[in-house]
């Protein structure tokens, strides 16, 4: 009996599928549930919301010694320490930092990223040109005598650490002085020992001219407070710094930029320098 011809004849049956290759498959490309990825990626994915930034491996320690370089600078050796009142050096941002104190007349203090910072072993480093600036002779000269101290005496190189709990901007602006001796000594003493002084100056200061932003100098960097540190922020793109109230800052470097961008958008600009060095503010609260 011949066959009877349909539109099957015409075509070869395929093989059947093996059914349990089909649930792995099924369970590795169709479900995700089963998978080996699919649970890798959900792993991922669960840090990721968890918020949890990555480790950041950190070679420094505590009061050691560095080349640290800020942007417009060189490098200049500095002692790796905490901020005032916080107990961490180390800022785990996308651009991790290590805050630290340089040596220098007067010491002044900053974040730096982790990426420009080598290790201070000497005065030669071959990744650091040599320069003929006196300051930074006499940087050097202070870091290779800090070489030889333990990191307990390093610790007392640190310059402005207070017992109280002030925030730590009002702290450093401590150095800050008009040259004024009209007090009387015994508030002369109350303001030398209370970091509220820098603050009363620039209030006195900003009282006689208050349309005008004031960069008050403070070590290498030009600081704005209060109303003027909202106009940096918001006219020039700064970042607030931590602290009870506004504050924000930029490399004295940066000034004429800064400067120049304000006073084309119609603000007038003012700087004030700083005079007084941390020695001759002790000499001058002994008094």
């Amino acid at each position: 009996m011949s066959k009877e011809n349909t539109l099957f004849s015409y075509f070869s049956k395929s093989p059947k599928v093996n059914q349990a290759a089909n649930k792995g498959s099924d369970a590795t490309g169709v479900n995700g549930k089963k998978g080996t990825t699919p649970l890798k990626r959900k792993d991922k994915c669960a840090d990721d919301s968890a918020g949890l930034s990555p480790k950041v491996s950190c070679a420094f320690k505590l009061h050691d010694l560095v080349w640290a370089k800020l942007e417009g600078y060189p490098f200049w050796p500095a002692l790796v320490c905490n901020p005032p009142n916080e107990s961490s050096f180390l800022d785990r941002a996308k651009a991790p930092s290590v805050h630290v104190q340089f040596f220098d007349t007067p010491p002044s203090r900053g974040w730096v990223k982790l990426r420009r910072l080598k290790m201070f072993t000497g005065p030669s480093h071959m990744e650091v040109p040599k320069m003929k600036d006196v300051k930074w002779i006499k940087g050097v000269q202070e870091a290779e005598k800090a070489l030889a101290m333990s990191s307990d005496e390093r610790s007392r190189l640190v310059s402005f650490v207070e017992s109280n709990s002030r925030d730590a901007e009002d702290t450093e602006m401590g150095a800050v002085s008009d040259g004024s001796d009209e007090d009387a000594d015994e508030e002369t003493k109350e303001n030398c020992e209370s970091p509220q002084k820098a603050m009363k100056q620039w209030w006195d200061m900003k009282s006689q001219h208050f349309d005008v932003v004031l960069f008050f100098k403070v070590g290498k960097f030009y600081e704005l407070y209060h109303m003027d540190a909202v106009t940096g922020v918001e006219e020039l793109g700064l970042v607030y710094m931590k602290g009870d109230f506004a504050h924000s800052g930029f490399p004295e470097i940066s000034y004429g930029r800064y400067s120049e961008s304000l006073i084309q958008k119609g603000y007038k600009v003012a700087r004030v320098e700083q005079t007084e060095t941390p020695q001759m503010m002790e000499d001058r609260c002994k008094k």
